[in-house]
């Protein structure tokens, strides 16, 4: 039997999987309000910064890559509350982003020490970058954050132990697989070199390893939603 409440949240339900016609969308608007506004600050930056010394031009050059990161950073939070979470969840998450802030500075001293990147990219001189590749990096671990809840939500993962793991692995997810490509890459360039330089190696070969073993637990743990999803949609076949 089927009470009020269950009736009025079925009602909620379809009204939300079939918003009235006559209504505008409001999420749409607010969205397209939020573009204009961005449009319209960054032609005003533009224009004080032509028209500004070269000691400010640095300075609302920092704090426009600052706003990005921020940004950035605001939608990865926002897409991390859409799923429930625990205590040691949070822990977990601000003990992978302290431990990835510090990684990714020494990934860029490296890079900048073989030739990748410029060699002051790694100095105060460009804060500007520095602060807002951090910021990237801590956005993409948090979207990563929330990619690992939804699979924990949905595999059902409950003990510390796998959770952990999953949360790990979910948070780098995007790194692991990048990783697993530019890591070995950069160890075979420093193998074919002429007179090759292996201080770096050990390094690199570590987090090759790394990546490839994170991007194992997340593909298996992707295969078992596919499989789950495969699953539900036959028992919803043969119950119709």
């Amino acid at each position: 039997m089927v009470s009020a409440n269950d009736r009025v949240t079925e009602l909620d339900r379809a009204e939300l999987a079939e918003p009235d016609p006559q209504r505008p969308d409001r999420r749409w608007f607010v969205w397209f309000l939020s573009a204009l506004a961005l449009n319209v600050m960054g032609i005003f930056w533009l224009a004080v910064r032509a028209d500004s010394p070269e000691s400010l031009r640095n300075v609302l050059d920092v704090l426009m890559q600052s706003a990005i990161g921020i940004a950035v950073a605001v939608v990865a939070f926002r897409a991390l509350t859409y799923f429930p979470y625990r205590t040691s969840d949070l822990m977990i998450m601000v003990l992978v982003l302290s431990l990835a802030m510090k990684l990714t500075l020494s990934v860029l001293q490296r890079f900048a020490a073989i030739g990748l990147l410029h060699h002051g990219f790694a100095s105060g001189d460009h804060l500007g970058e520095l602060v807002q590749t951090c910021m990237i990096t801590g956005s993409i671990l948090i979207g990563g954050g929330a990619f690992a809840l939804r699979t924990c939500q949905k595999l059902e993962i409950q003990r510390p132990l796998p959770r952990a793991v999953a949360l790990v692995a979910g948070m780098l997810s995007l790194p692991a697989a990048a990783g697993t490509l530019v890591f070995g890459l950069l160890i075979f360039v420093e193998v074919i070199r002429a007179k090759p330089d292996y201080s770096y190696t050990p390094m690199f070969a570590a987090l090759w390893l790394g990546s490839i073993g994170l991007s194992l637990v997340n593909v298996t743990n992707m295969g078992r939603m596919l499989m789950l999803r495969a699953v539900v949609s036959a028992k919803d076949h043969l119950a119709r």
